[in-house]
Order: C-alpha cells, then structure tokens, then sequence
C-alpha cells in the first residue's frame, strides 16, 4: 500500500509511519503549514509559516500547486483536520479531488481540530478545554477558529471511508463521518527509539511535568500540588519542563523518576504517558471516572490515578515516595503494557487490516 499521513501530533503519525514501514508499505508523512512542532521527524513539509498578508497569500497559493503531488496514494490519514489545504479561504477544496483519484479517505482522531473537538463531547465531565481556552494561546485560537470550521467542514465528512478512534474520550468523532467505517485503533509507540532503564529507588526521586500546553494539562493544579508535598517532605526534587524541541525533551527526561502528565482528562493516558512508561518511568496521569469502552485493556495500565484537585496529588505522590521499593516493578510493568498494547508495528496491523478490508469497522 502506499499511505500518506497528513499532519502530525505528539509522535502519533510518525509512530504510525515507522510501523507502516516495518510491515513492507510506502508510507510518508506530510505536513502543510509550513511548520513542525517539536521538531518531529516529517519527511515532507510544504506551505508557509510567514506571518502577514504575505504568509497568508503563500497558504492559500502554494498549496493548490504543491497538493497535486500527492494524488497517485491509495490511503491518505488525517489527524488535526481534514484537509490538506492549510489557507483558510481554500481549505476542503482538495477533499473531492482526492477522492474522485480513488484514494481512501481516513481520519484518526487524535487532536482538538474542528472534528475532534473535546468539548462537544457532553457525557464526560473531566475535560481540558475550559482551562486550556481560558490560559492558552492555541486554546483561544481553537475557540475562535474550529468552532466556526466545524460548520464549514461538515458536508465534507461524506467523503471519508474511515473514522478512527484512540479512546473513548475521541469517538464522538464518528458522528462527523456519516459514510464511514467506525473503528478503535489505540495509540501506537516505537519502543525501538525510546531505551528503557527501570526507575530505582534512591534518597531524592526526580518528579518532572512538561506541558506542551499549561492549561490542557492542569500545570497550575502540578503546581499547587508540588507546593503542598513540599511542605510535608523533602526528599523529591521537581522540574517543570517546557519549550523543548523533542530531542531536547528526551535528553532531559533522562533523569526523570516520576512523570506527571494530564491532570484534566478523563482517559488515563496520552502520548507522552505512553512514551514515559516506556522509558521506564513511573506515571501520574487522567483523572476519573474513566470509560473503557474502546480500550477494555487501558484498565490494566500501570498509571497513577490523577485528580484536578491539587490535595490528592499531593497525596498521591506522598504514597508513591513513601513505596519507593516498588519503584522498578512500576517501571517493568509499564514497559511490558505498551509492548502489549501500543506495539507501533501491532498497531500499524490494525489500521492495515481496516484500510485494506480484513478488518470490517462498525
């Protein structure tokens, strides 16, 4: 098969690639926009990151060229929108024009784009939208600009052959998609490119937050929480990390104990979890009560439970300080579910399996 993947979130994409790859397919990874966070490893960027009318100009000219490329794939996978078409005035212009090449049409949701967004989500209370919109830049530029896209966007949903979910937290994307396939596919990690040293028990474990975005990840509850085990103990250090390219990010996460992730979501884990439990760490993440509809196995993930109230944080890891003798059974266990459950090549499987017709969606 040959697959592109359009656009990238937190390694999702590029997990899925090297998995893809590993099974024998053509697969490249595309990101318009003319920007890549976290400096992640894209084979083709086109578009512009200018500001300006000028930088506007370039999206909506420069992409009408460059999309044609990429019309000869049989699979092409969104996450972070449906379109190729970065420029605001042009954007779902290309969705017929792939489809009518023949090209299956696939979206995984794995962002808050104009799709996914969280907050229509209205049967799960714990959600990180209300902070994030409230103390981030891209949490403001999500309620300004995907909740008018939304409407835009909806006719072009007909298009799509798949819609896939990570978690229940997601899957109210289907109901965008009203022709497609509806699938639970989970998160997928390269344990190949993540070395894993079992935390051991020593006299000040490390204990690290590192928010891409401090309000969707509840770093002022991080914050409070850190506050008040301090002043019951002190034999933890902390460090707040940030801005990072992710090599950077990795490097510094060497010495890490204890990984506090999202304290504001209602599934147990994302990507950086994954990654963390892979690596060894020890990790404090989501917050209840959790549905497991889509990943029954998620149950048995090695997480600590989170809460939004900085109180049981810091009681939380007030018990795990006090039980640093199970520190390294912590680290096997977590490396052993992601291998289980999040294996990239495993994963790579089932999206093959569902594009190709083995597999039938719901």
């Amino acid at each position: 098969m040959k697959i592109l993947l359009h656009n990238e979130s937190s390694g999702v994409q590029v997990n899925l690639r090297d998995g893809l790859r590993a099974l024998g397919h053509e697969a490249t990874l595309l990101v318009t926009g003319g920007r890549v966070t976290q400096d992640r490893e894209i084979d083709i960027v086109t578009g512009s990151a200018r500001t300006g009318w000028l930088g506007r100009l370039a999206r909506n000219t420069i992409p009408l060229y460059t999309f044609r490329r990429f019309l000869d794939f049989d699979v092409i996978n969104f996450v972070l929108g449906i379109s190729m078409l970065p420029g605001r005035e042009i954007r779902y212009m290309d969705i017929p024009t792939l489809k009518s090449k023949g090209a299956l049409l696939s979206y995984y949701a794995a962002g808050c784009d104009e799709v996914g967004l969280l907050r229509i989500r209205s049967d799960v209370e714990n959600m990180p939208c209300h902070s994030c919109i409230e103390t981030d830049v891209l949490g403001a530029q999500c309620e300004r600009n995907n909740l008018q896209m939304r409407e835009r966007a909806l006719p072009f949903g007909e298009y799509f052959d798949f819609s896939i979910s990570p978690s229940y937290m997601y899957s109210h994307c289907h109901d965008f998609f009203p022709k497609a396939a509806h699938a639970s596919i989970p998160l997928s990690i390269n344990l190949g490119k993540l070395s894993f040293t079992p935390v051991l028990p020593k006299p000040k474990p490390v204990i690290v937050h590192s928010p891409t975005r401090r309000g969707f990840k509840g770093t002022s509850i991080v914050l409070q929480a850190i506050k008040l085990l301090s002043q019951r103990r002190s034999d933890f250090e902390f460090q707040l990390i940030e801005n990072l390219s992710y090599a950077r990010y990795i490097e510094a996460m060497r010495n890490c104990d204890i990984y506090i992730d999202q304290l504001l979501s209602d599934h147990a884990y994302g990507m950086a979890a994954l990654e963390n439990l892979a690596r060894g760490k020890i990790v404090l993440s989501g917050n209840g009560p959790r549905n497991w509809v889509d990943c029954p196995f998620a149950e048995d993930a090695p997480i600590i439970p989170s809460s939004s109230d900085p109180v049981r944080v810091a009681n939380a890891l007030n018990v795990l300080l006090d039980n640093k003798v199970h520190f390294e059974n912590y680290s096997e266990r977590g490396r052993a579910f992601v291998r289980n459950h999040h294996d990239h090549v495993k994963i790579a499987e089932q999206f093959v399996d569902l594009w190709s017709g083995r597999a039938s969606g719901r």
